[in-house]
């Protein structure tokens, strides 16, 4: 049925509405699989930096060494005198703010690192690449100097939690959430041509819904005739709905070749898109 979710593609408080943003819309929040990622790069790095001695406890080698002193001093603010070489309590700590730390101490503490002009090329790319590759809602640009920036506004996730209120607001608009869902769930896998197609069917599925119309042109007539629609902003989705539906375009499902040429910042672009019109159509179409 159209209008029952696939709940083995999404987490439980996706499918329930109670977390329905996509990762990069959260940029406050760490996932697991992002905090094992990035503490997997920095473990390592750390690791290979330790230097076992003959006798008495591994010690870290530079650059970590005076990395991780200037950390404890500089950024910290930790008296010198009870900094250490040793690598064990470093490792520790790093794993406890990394693993479990508050969203500031984890970036904060690896934005100083990779701004340190002895900080090892590699390590800026393994967390660059972990951060793009978990769909994290900051990203690692390379200056200068190095710099961790949220990929999204406070207003765009105010915009796509108003859509989602907006479908909750009646069963027959269940479709509709079904398809925001997953097109959240499938914008934080990064599969930016199925979050692409979720979106879209999300304004169709409203759009049916409030005109009674079986396509989405026919919608789009009454929408403009009804409520008033102005005719440039009921062109403009219409064009966008030719495109995700043509035959090169996204939801054709015979393609050659399935994977659509889109990314991240389309994907993000037609969720944000798509979740402000479907708060608009339910909200023309709410007596008022």
């Amino acid at each position: 049925m159209p209008n029952d979710l696939d709940r083995t593609k999404v987490t439980f408080e996706q499918a329930e509405g109670i977390d329905p943003l996509p990762a990069q819309l959260k940029p406050q929040e760490l996932s697991p699989p992002l905090r094992a990622g990035l503490w997997a790069i920095l473990h390592r790095h750390l690791v290979n930096a330790t230097q076992h001695v003959e006798y008495g406890r591994p010690v870290l080698r530079e650059p970590w060494r005076g990395m991780l002193e200037g950390l404890h001093i500089w950024h910290r603010h930790k008296p010198a005198d009870e900094f250490t070489s040793h690598s064990e309590p470093h490792i520790a700590a790093m794993k406890r703010i990394l693993m479990s730390g508050a969203y500031h101490e984890v970036y904060g503490t690896l934005q100083y690192l990779v701004r340190l002009q002895s900080c090892p090329i590699s390590f800026r790319a393994d967390i660059k690449q972990v951060l793009l590759f978990r769909n994290a809602g900051y990203r690692l640009i390379d200056g200068p100097p190095p710099t961790l920036v949220p990929i999204s506004s406070d207003e765009e996730a105010g915009i796509s939690a108003q859509a989602f209120a907006a479908v909750s607001s009646s069963p027959r608009y269940q479709g509709a959430k079904v398809h925001l869902v997953s097109a959240a769930a499938r914008l934080s896998e990064g599969d930016w041509a199925g979050a692409i197609r979720e979106s879209m069917q999300a304004v169709e599925s409203v759009a049916r819904v409030i005109t009674g119309e079986n396509t989405f042109a026919n919608a789009l007539k009454v929408l403009e005739t009804r409520w008033k629609i102005h005719g440039a902003l009921k062109t403009g989705f219409g064009r966008l709905y030719d495109y995700t539906s043509a035959e090169q375009g996204l939801r054709h499902p015979l393609l050659d070749d399935p994977n659509a040429s889109v990314d991240e910042v389309d994907a993000m672009f037609m969720f944000g898109a798509c979740a402000a019109f479907v708060t608009y159509l339910v909200n023309k179409a709410t007596p008022k």
